[in-house]
């Protein structure tokens, strides 16, 4: 993906959250990725791990590549999830 919006391998630094990328790299990334550059932002400005943050964006690239059906389905079973946490924050 590097190679394809023009960036060194280092790039994948940023996937992995060791940096922070260039406002020019996330608006060549969400041409790239053909999702709204404002998908790169988090409103609530909450702090995650590096962890937490690949698979979110793991999540949302397997995402893209369901049907409507498919995602709504998804959402459902992670909201399941919600509900059998032990810290009633459910």
């Amino acid at each position: 993906m590097a190679a394809a919006i023009n960036r060194s391998v280092e790039t994948s630094n940023i996937k992995h959250g060791w940096v922070l990328a260039a406002l020019e790299t996330l608006d060549r990334l969400s041409r790239y990725l053909d999702v709204p550059l404002t998908d790169f932002f988090d409103e609530g400005a909450r702090v995650v791990s590096p962890a937490w943050a690949a698979t979110d964006m793991r999540l949302r690239e397997v995402m893209r590549g369901l049907t409507d059906r498919e995602a709504e389905v998804a959402l459902l079973q992670i909201e399941a999830l919600t509900l059998l946490r032990s810290d009633g924050k459910g």
